[in-house]
C-alpha cells in the first residue's frame, strides 16, 4: 500500500470518528 492512500485514510477514520463523538 502506498503511504499517501494509508494517510488519506486514516486521516478519513479521524474524521469520522470526530464526527461521531459530536
Amino acid at each position: 500500500l502506498e503511504k499517501e492512500i494509508l494517510e488519506r485514510y486514516v486521516e478519513h477514520v479521524l474524521k469520522g470518528n470526530r464526527d461521531g463523538l459530536k
